[in-house]
């Protein structure tokens, strides 16, 4: 397949039930806000060498960083790519879909409101810029990029179509030979609390599937709100230990003086239904069908 051709096909994301994936660098790091009201202030981190600073730049209407509800936007493409492992068979790197497919998918409602979350998101998430010295698939460039290259919006039989192209990044850990990728649990979106939903994230990067795992309450908060003073992320770490008894999926987290330790619990009645869900979302599939020609011709939003 030559350049130009390649330039011209995109794959397609269907309506899916596959439970999401994430890449491992925004799953350590605490690159998405947490709600929509973070102001367009750089965030800063350092720890153990690592330096990331999150900016948002040309945003002229004010909407802010990218959040973590805009996130469900990359892992549900990054899904369905990876699903059908396009990465690496045909090194495509742009994804389309219906937002009518995506809030279902996701979960959302459909109205007119929901639409306009998903137009602003996109703009967030390509107004947004990480400037970081993070190793990426053995390369280390210290320069600014945005979560996405670009997007564009086109109107198709009544349905908008967004078009997305992936940032090197992103696409760099879904082809790096060691596994830069994770699987979530398939009921992830029903945290529907951006911190509840960040505090899983974390558990799932650095517990995994191991038995237990303590880390330090400080490091854990600066992976997660690094502006939030350690005394008032503590209090809300509490409230998550005593009203839901630190139970966040299939982790559940405690505190022991300046120690945050968590504990992998998964159901005991966790049915087949869920494992063949995991299992059908780490292994590629051979068919690659959902390639199909870009049929667009009018860019209507985008930012390079």
């Amino acid at each position: 397949m030559g350049f130009q051709q390649m330039k011209k096909k995109v794959f397609h994301c269907g309506r899916s039930t596959r439970a999401l994936k994430s890449d491992i660098f925004t799953l350590e790091y605490p690159i998405f806000a947490l709600d929509g009201k973070a102001k367009d202030s750089p965030l800063h981190y350092e720890h153990n060498g690592i330096t990331i600073e999150v900016t948002v730049k040309g945003n002229s209407e004010g909407i802010g960083p990218a959040t973590i509800k805009d996130k469900e936007i990359l892992m549900f493409c990054l899904t369905e790519m990876m699903s059908k492992n396009v990465f690496v068979k045909e090194k495509m790197y742009k994804a389309s879909f219906t937002i009518y497919d995506f809030l279902k998918s996701v979960g959302r409602g459909v109205s007119g409101a929901n639409y306009k979350q998903v137009f602003d998101g996109l703009k967030r998430l390509s107004h947004t810029y990480v400037l970081t010295n993070h190793l990426f698939n053995g390369r280390r460039n210290y320069k600014s990029f945005s979560l996405i290259d670009k997007y564009e919006v086109s109107e198709t039989l009544g349905y908008s179509t967004i078009t997305i192209t992936l940032g090197s990044w992103l696409t760099r850990q879904a082809t790096d030979s060691t596994k830069k990728i994770l699987t979530l649990r398939s009921n992830y979106l029903t945290l529907t609390r951006p911190f509840e939903r960040r505090v899983y994230e974390l558990c799932r990067k650095f517990c995994g599937s191991k038995k237990t795992f303590d880390i330090g309450i400080d490091n854990f908060r600066k992976r997660m709100t690094p502006n939030t003073p350690l005394r008032e992320f503590t209090r809300l770490i509490k409230a998550i230990c005593d009203g839901k008894k630190g139970l966040l999926l299939n982790y559940k987290i405690s505190l022991d003086g300046k120690l945050l330790k968590i504990c992998n619990t998964p159901p005991a009645n966790e049915n087949a239904h869920e494992k063949n869900i995991l299992k059908l979302t780490d292994g590629p599939q051979k068919a690659v069908s959902n390639i199909i020609a870009f049929p667009y011709a009018k860019v209507v939003k985008g930012c390079g």
